[in-house]
């Protein structure tokens, strides 16, 4: 599924953003981790971001919280900090927060706040670093690291929503074509013989690029 959302992906026409192609919204999309690996050495793909859109809860309200690699997250978007300093990977439990959502929770940086999951009994409380502009929706969302996203929708760190693909258009020329690489799939059938019987099992084989070797 390609979601060519401005609102909420910025994608722009070397940018693709990559979901379940099942999923009905971005909320509810779930890929394994590891196709960041399958997709990062194709040639023309430039920069890969692994992302989780979550809706938590916090002061009684739908919130929007981003889970993120805060290396390669901001390749896809101009951002002005305008208090604090952006998260790296050594942060645990502090995020960045949009300029509208500071202002409306009346937040500023160094105050901790928790929010709840909306799929699971659970809460974190988190320490604002920094508050940030970008004249997008970004600036309504809590943006954090991965990790936070991944307990608050699944529970366990093997899952993301979506990954946006940012790429060089002079050796892609059809950006989707990404998409219907990783979105392939192949039914298998298996036989197998005994002393006694031939038992015949179906299953869905993926097809995945890795760093020079195609696997089948």
């Amino acid at each position: 599924m390609i979601v060519s959302s401005q609102s909420y992906f910025g994608v722009t026409d070397d940018v693709i953003v990559i979901s379940n192609p099942e999923a009905n919204t971005p909320f509810t999309s779930i890929l394994p981790l590891d196709l960041i690996s399958a997709i990062q050495y194709v040639p023309g793909v430039k920069v890969t971001s692994p992302e989780i859109m979550t809706a938590a809860v916090y002061n009684d309200q739908a919130i929007y919280y981003r889970g993120i690699d805060p290396i390669t997250f901001w390749n896809f978007t101009d951002v002005e900090y305008i208090k604090g300093n952006p998260i790296t990977l050594d942060d645990t439990y502090n995020v960045s927060v949009g300029e509208r959502f500071a202002q409306r929770n009346n937040i500023d940086v160094g105050d901790f706040f928790t929010i709840y999951s909306t799929r699971a009994d659970s809460a974190l409380e988190l320490r604002v670093k920094s508050i940030f502009k970008t004249a997008t929706l970004l600036d309504d969302e809590i943006i954090g690291p991965l990790w936070i996203g991944q307990f608050l929708s699944f529970g366990n760190f093997d899952y993301i929503s979506h990954i946006r693909v940012k790429v060089d258009l002079d050796i892609i020329r059809n950006k989707e074509k990404i998409a219907e690489m990783v979105n392939s799939k192949f039914i298998l059938r298996v036989d197998l013989s005994t002393s006694n019987k031939t038992t015949a099992y179906n299953a869905t084989l993926y097809i995945k690029t890795v760093k020079d070797t195609t696997v089948l």
